[in-house]
Parts: C-alpha cells; structure tokens; sequence
C-alpha cells in the first residue's frame, strides 16, 4: 500500500554474480556443520576462549518458482533446504530478494544432500498444502520419504517451476478431563505408516487449526507439548477421551479442497509421572532412552511415555495413565552405547527377561519416584551401505552374533548411514535393501555374498567401530525351491518363510498338495527358511505341521535344514540359503523332524536359471488347498527418529514401537480399517456398524499400508505376521537385543 503512493524506486546499477558463493553455518572443530554437527564451546568468567577459528566453505543454492494448479505464480510459500542430518536451513519466502511474483532463491547452504519443504507461509491461512518437492522434481509430495534428495556442491540447483496443491484444514478444540480449555497442545496428522503431514497447536481457549493438507486420510494425535505436561496423548477416535492405539485411531478423509473440517474436539486424561536416574558402574549416564509401557498379552506392548536422561542421568517420565507399566531403557540416536532391557529394580542390571521386571503402580498421586535404572554398557558399531557406490536411504542392517544369537539392527538415513550397540561379541554384519523395487543383492561385511566369506567383527564393552561400509550391487531375483515330506513319505500341508535375522520375511508361501513349494523373486543374498503350519493365532507362536496321516502328530517349527526353531535358540548357529540371480536354489526333500530316515537337503548350490527373471518380487500365492487363517497384518517399515522425546516429533518418532507392537500382535482392526471422511458429530454406536462393514474392506489395504517399503514378496502378508509374533516371543524369553518393539532409534 506504501508502494502505491510513494515514488517509484530508481533501479540499482546492475552488478555481476559471483560465481562462487560462501556459506554460513555452525562451528565445529572439524569445520563448518550444519545444526546439529556443532560443537559446544565453554567459556569461564573473565576467560577468553581462543582459537575458535573457522573456514567458510564455498556452498550451494537453490533457485526456482512455484505456481497454482492454474499456472498462476503464487508468493508467500517458504522454500527451506534441510539436510540429511534433518537441519533446516537457508530458506527463503516468495518472491525473493525482490524477484518477481513466485521465484524464490534460498540462501546458501553448506555442500552436502538436501531436501526441499515447502510451506504455505502467506496470509491466506495455509491455502496451500505443505510438503516436499518429489521425486520427479515437479510437484509437492506429502511425505518426507518421497521427497527428491539433491546433491548441492559449489554451484546453484534450479528445481525449475512448482506445482502447488490446495489443501484442508482440520480444526477443533481440547479439553482435559474436566473441560477445562488445554493450551500448549501439539496437534499431529500422520499417515497410516506414522509419516507426519503437518499439525498445529492449542491456544489458550483450546482450539486448533492443522496446516493445510493434501488429499488423503489421516490420523489425528494429541500430546502434551508443555513444559511440565500432564495430559496423557491420544488419538482421535470419535469417542470423548479418544484411544491410545494407533490402530484404533479414526481416520479423517481431506479431499484437497480449501473448505476447513471442524469439530474434531478431543478431551485428554490426566496421567501420573515416574522419576529417577540412569547410572553405569562407573556413574550418571545421559542420553539415554527412558521408555514406560505396559504389557496387553504374552506379547502385546504398549508404549505410554518416553523421555531421554539429562547429562547427570536423571529423567521424569509421563504423563502416563494410570495402572501397572514396566521400565524400558536403551541407546537413542546413537548417542550412547548402553545395552537395552528392562527395569528390574533399584541397582540391579537390566534385565532380558519379562518375568523379571519390575512393575510399578502408577496413579495420579503421588508420582513414583527414586527409579534408579543400572545400564551396561557394550559396543557400537556404524558405517555406510551404499547400492552400486550411491548412499542408500531405508536399507536394512543387522550385526548376529551367530554363536549367542544376539543382534543389533538400524535402517539408514538418507546418506546411507547406520549406527546400533551390540553385546560384547563377535558379529556378521549384513546389510540388504528394504525398500520395495530396489534391485539389489544383500551383502555381508566386507562386501561378501555369503557369510563364508564375510569379516567377523569383534566387540567388547565400551568399543566404537566404524567403516563397517557395504555395498549392494544390482542383481535379478533368484528362488528357492523344495519339497516337504514326513518319514512316511507323506506331503504335509505347511507354509514356508524367507527371513534374514531381524528383517522383514522376504518370501512366504503354503507347499502344494504333492509337498513341493518353490519360492520366487527373492533377491540375492543369504538367508534362512522356516517351516511352520498355516494357521497363525494373535498371540503366541504360530502352530507345527500336522502329520496328514496322523493328525495327533504335530512337527515342531523348525528350519528347512531340520534344526529346531525354538525361543531360546531363535538365531544361533543359523542355517543359511544362499540364492543367486536367475538361479533357483533347490533344497531337496525335507523330511519334517523327527524324521526315521531324515533326507534333509543343506546348501545346495544353485541350479538351473529360472525363466524370465523380473526386476521386482513376484508374489507368492497360497494353493486353494492349503487354507491359510489368521489375521494377517504388515509390519513398520520406515525407521523412525529416537524414541523417548516430549515433543511433536517425538509422537511420531516412537511410531517404529507402536506400529511393530501392533503388527506382532494386531488389535481388533476394526478401527483400521478404510480411512473415512469421518463425521466428528458421530458417536461410537452410531459409527459401529460403519466399521464393522470397513474391516472387511480395508483389511488389505491397512496391511499393505503397513508393509510399505519392504523387500517381501509372499502371499497376503501371514507370514509377516506370525513371524514378529515368534520373533517377539523370542524375545520375552531372552530379549535379542535387536528385537523391533525393545529396540530405540540406535537398533530400530
């Protein structure tokens, strides 16, 4: 408005671009860093600190210019980089630096790999939705994982012209118990696999307004974001006080138009806190993950509240509702090298054993406090995995101690990079592609395709080892193949599943009437093969085989060479199948033990190559006569951030338990099911039926959901679900140290 009534400006004198740009950024002794690569400098009164010298390096920028569905330029929309290590900066609003309408430039960042959020920043109240520049460079992706990760060198990246999408508001107010306005509440809107799409926070009166979202279907979770919280975080579900499954949360249906949703109100329950110190032999240990949560079943877990220790090792952990919890501590973001389990008492080690938990009574008053937690300390072991020389994000890495059985798992970052803490042993290393489409061939450390040829790594308390790089190169699926038969020579009905230690199954299959089973699209690499029956229960193990001459006779579950698959011995001594691209490795006849006269087949080499060879699994599906029951479910896929934050990102970084608890042993998936434009008037009884007739439905989708990004190429996904079962089951009795739900972001 001043513009219209004052002179126009005189245009300055044109000056030539530099062709090199320094950076800004922050210090570190080992030069320039973005965020979280600073060093902190201590200073003391009356003191200078000296020789805090620094190197600005020559970096990179972006330049572009974003428009409406209708090509119009659009301005007030941020632009921010944000790097591998997820430190925003060097953003910039339309237009920039005085460009014209929708161009932006952003400042200078320091070389490295970059990311582009983008963010209705503009007074239309968020017309536009958020999120990231794709993969094909063009339009605005909702997700961070789909975003299109640039390399920025000495020199300036034009991204060309953005396509905005319009997006919808969800807005509502929050009470606590007593209805009582609740100020400082972060609201977060996440997907079905936890991926954050945006949120908002209360004011003082309680109310609320999410950013603008893209078209899709959303869960709605509420968490106590202030300094001292009180309210325990739920999800919206429709019902007065919410759900603290994920599973049962609601979803509300956005369909990309400007008209804001209203009246998504949540109430949020008081809850009790838990207060303590975590020390090693040595003293106070900071940096630790502190997790609560409660058992609903032999293997159910809940997460309730999570928090890290301070630098002198204390934590105050909650609000968590009350009742019965147990204590989980463990390493998060790498930062410390502490062994996970669980609390058993004051000044005693953390135990592996849920029997031996201590479990603590929480209520809203008093709080509980002197909760002394006593860590051991072991090894953390980091690297790169690459796939043909370029870092690989979402890839799977696991450090197996073969001869314990213990393991330590993580999925890398963006760069490729990996971190987890392990027992003191001695451990193979084996890294393999967990994001669907991905040709790659699996790999031991040091590049080895077999464990035969793979670097054993030795450990002992206290030891960081690093360079444990691995590459994957490109390769065509392979298969395994067999046949299943009892000492008579019987062909048993069974179902057949590919597993690495501490992965996702690969492959699952039923055997066909006459015994034989052949198992496709399964990348190259070295694997186990376990036989169990078809009917995979909610809880507990899944079942043996049954003798189909015989049905009083039941085969244990066991592995294809014929040892037993047993809770105690889940992963020692493994008996590994190699497989090969365009080869078919052929097992033989596996006669199920106790076999009179056992034919089993172990490590054959490969055999003829299989025809047609595709780039992608090809799915296995059950013969008609081998009925598979059971509820089927995926698993959490995408490893999320440390657990144990009191933050918005902290909901969504402890996704990695919720999701792999409810995936071991689903809960009734009646709220899981199609996600709906859901009518926040709507009470539970009138929406029952609703439900009951979307499980039927959604089913398959909510699974599939789930199982995005996984390398599997099995049937409905049974398979996926009975085998976290067992894996947990193994774990309740000697708690591996890389099981998914009691394992933080360091082994996740």
């Amino acid at each position: 408005e001043a513009q219209t009534v004052a002179p126009a400006p005189v245009a300055p004198a044109p000056v030539s671009a530099p062709t090199e740009r320094l950076a800004g950024g922050w210090w570190s002794s080992r030069g320039l860093q973005t965020q979280s690569g600073a060093e902190t400098v201590t200073g003391a009164d009356g003191a200078t600190t000296r020789s805090i010298d620094v190197t600005l390096p020559v970096g990179g920028w972006f330049t572009g210019a974003v428009q409406d569905p209708a090509a119009n330029p659009v301005d007030g929309i941020c632009i921010t980089p944000v790097s591998a290590s997820n430190d925003w900066d060097g953003g910039t609003t339309t237009p920039s630096n005085g460009g014209r309408a929708g161009q932006f430039e952003t400042q200078v960042v320091i070389p490295g790999q970059y990311r582009l959020a983008v963010n209705d920043c503009g007074s239309r109240s968020g017309l536009f939705a958020r999120g990231w520049i794709g993969r094909d460079g063009t339009s605005v992706s909702a997700f961070e994982r789909d975003a299109l990760t640039f390399d920025v060198a000495g020199s300036g990246i034009d991204v060309g012209t953005l396509t905005l999408r319009y997006g919808t508001r969800i807005a509502g107010t929050v009470t606590d118990e007593t209805g009582a306005p609740a100020s400082g509440i972060c609201v977060g809107v996440v997907g079905d696999d936890w991926q954050w799409v945006g949120g908002g926070n209360t004011g003082r009166d309680g109310a609320y307004t999410t950013d603008a979202l893209p078209e899709g279907d959303w869960a709605l979770y509420f968490n106590d974001c202030n300094a001292t919280p009180t309210l325990v975080g739920t999800f919206w579900d429709g019902s007065p006080t919410g759900t603290r499954e994920f599973d049962g949360a609601r979803r509300v249906r956005t369909d990309g138009s400007t008209e804001n949703l209203t009246g998504y109100d949540q109430a949020m329950l008081f809850g009790g806190l838990i207060s303590g110190s975590v020390r090693t032999t040595a003293g106070p240990q900071g940096d630790v993950c502190v997790d609560a949560g409660h058992l609903t079943g032999t293997d159910r877990w809940e997460w309730l509240a999570g928090t890290r220790s301070a630098s002198d090792g204390s934590f105050r952990l909650g609000p968590i509702p009350p009742g019965d919890a147990v204590i989980h501590a463990n390493a998060c973001d790498g930062g410390s090298a502490v062994i996970q389990g669980l609390y058993a008492g004051p000044g005693v080690p953390l135990t592996r054993d849920f029997a031996d938990a201590a479990v603590l009574r929480v209520a809203l008053d008093p709080p509980i406090s002197g909760v002394d937690i006593t860590v051991e300390i072991g090894a953390m072991l980091s690297g790169v995995v690459t796939g043909n020389g370029a870092p690989l994000a979402d890839a799977c890495v696991t450090a197996l101690d073969p001869t314990t059985g213990l393991t330590g798992s993580d999925g890398t970052e963006s760069d490729g990079t990996w971190t987890t803490v392990v027992p003191p042993g001695r451990y193979l290393v084996q890294a393999s592609s967990c994001r669907s489409g991905q040709a790659l061939a699996s790999r031991f450390y040091e590049n080895a395709s077999d464990p035969a040829g793979a670097r054993t790594v030795p450990t002992a308390s206290g030891d960081t080892v690093t360079g444990l790089d691995i590459d994957l190169p490109s390769a065509n699926p392979g298969a395994i193949r067999g046949r299943l038969v009892t000492s008579t020579g019987a062909a048993p009905q069974a179902c057949l599943v590919v597993v690495a230690p501490d992965t996702e199954p690969v492959a699952f299959a039923p055997n066909a009437s006459d015994g034989t089973f052949d198992l496709t699209g399964i990348f190259p690499g070295s694997y186990l093969v376990a036989i169990a029956g078809c009917e995979f229960p909610d809880e507990g193990l899944p079942p043996g085989v049954t003798d189909p001459a015989d049905p009083s006779i039941v085969y244990p579950l066991q592995w294809s060479s014929g040892r037993s698959l047993t809770q105690d011995t889940l992963w020692v001594d493994p008996a590994w199948v190699t497989v090969t691209s365009d080869a078919a490795t052929d097992l033989g006849t596996i006669c199920l033990q106790p076999c009179a006269d056992p034919t089993v087949v172990a490590q054959p080499a490969p055999t003829e190559p299989t025809t047609e060879p595709t780039p992608e699994p090809t799915p296995t599906t059950p013969v008609p006569d081998t009925p598979v029951t059971g509820t089927p479910t995926g698993f959490a896929t995408d490893p999320a951030p440390a657990t144990g934050t009191e933050t918005p990102a902290a909901a969504t970084s402890i996704s990695t338990d919720i999701l792999a608890a409810r995936a071991i042993a689903p809960a009734p998936p009646a709220a899981a099911a199609d996600a709906e434009r859901a009518d926040p008037s709507a009470t539970a009884d009138e929406t029952e039926e609703a439900d009951a007739t979307r499980v039927i439905a959604g089913e398959t989708q909510a699974a599939a959901a789930r199982r995005t990004g996984s390398n599997e190429t099995g049937g409905d996904g049974g398979a996926q679900s009975w085998w976290w079962v067992f894996v947990l089951a193994a774990v309740i009795a000697t708690i591996a140290v890389g099981v998914p739900w009691l394992r933080g972001r360091s082994a996740s």
